[in-house]
């Protein structure tokens, strides 16, 4: 029987203490509401219902019975619903020009060479072929090719690089000018052939190299002048209300 009431005893100290050190937390919420009524007061709305919502997060009942009807807190709320959204970051200004996305002008060298040699010897040896019978024929003793050859080989020299760089250069955001990249192939391959074909007597392959390279330095050349950026089309959409301008969607400016 004793110890019981020893037992009893110590039960109601422990008790005892841990309700004094309890805080009293109707105190706290309402000590936390008046400091958020203080802050919108003085117009900290921000950390008025930040208050707020940590009322509503530990009691919702005490919430709903007091916050609502705290005319310095409903002023918060309507500022808060009434306040525009902040605005959206500026996209980013890029800029493009016609040789933004151009293909390198060593790979353009390199596939009108490519397509150059391929036409020069194609096309003359063919030349060759229907003239002679034979694709070795018409040439002369001093080692210099027919006139058949001739012709036909700056065709060759000339159309293909030229096609070939402007098919290399084509896409959706350029334009370029299929005349001018035949233009500067031609011209820079008369210079070429003026040029390239005494000296194939002495040097072949230097002569050649004249040849077939200056059609192609002009198809790039011509390509590289004649390249711009296309024109969106543009379409003008009018306005309900009258006597405003029209909407421009599309296009570039």
């Amino acid at each position: 029987m004793l110890r019981l009431e020893i037992l009893a005893t110590l039960l109601l100290v422990v008790l005892t203490g841990t309700a004094a050190a309890a805080p009293d937390a109707p105190d706290d919420l309402a000590t936390t509401l008046q400091r958020a009524i203080d802050l919108a007061g003085g117009g900290r709305c921000d950390e008025a219902l930040a208050l707020t919502r940590a009322l509503a997060t530990a009691d919702q009942a005490f919430y709903v019975a007091n916050v609502p009807a705290q005319p310095a807190l409903a002023a918060c709320v309507r500022e808060r619903i009434a306040r525009p959204a902040p605005p959206a970051p500026p996209p980013r200004a890029t800029t493009h020009t016609a040789g933004d996305d151009d293909p390198s002008v060593l790979g353009n060298l390199l596939i009108a060479g490519g397509a150059g040699t391929a036409g020069f010897f194609a096309f003359g040896l063919l030349a060759n072929k229907i003239a002679y019978g034979r694709i070795d024929g018409g040439g002369d003793d001093e080692g210099l090719p027919s006139g058949e050859f001739v012709i036909a080989s700056s065709i060759g020299s000339t159309l293909l690089p030229a096609a070939a760089v402007y098919l290399m250069n084509r896409d959706d955001r350029h334009d370029s000018s299929l005349a001018m990249t035949v233009t500067g192939s031609v011209v820079f391959g008369l210079v070429g052939t003026v040029v390239g074909y005494p000296m194939v007597v002495d040097s072949p392959l230097l002569g050649l190299a004249v040849i077939i390279g200056t059609p192609a330095v002009g198809a790039v050349v011509g390509n590289r002048l004649s390249r711009s950026l296309k024109r969106l089309p543009v379409e003008v959409v009018p306005m309900a209300a009258p006597g405003q301008f029209g909407a421009i969607v599309g296009g570039r400016f």
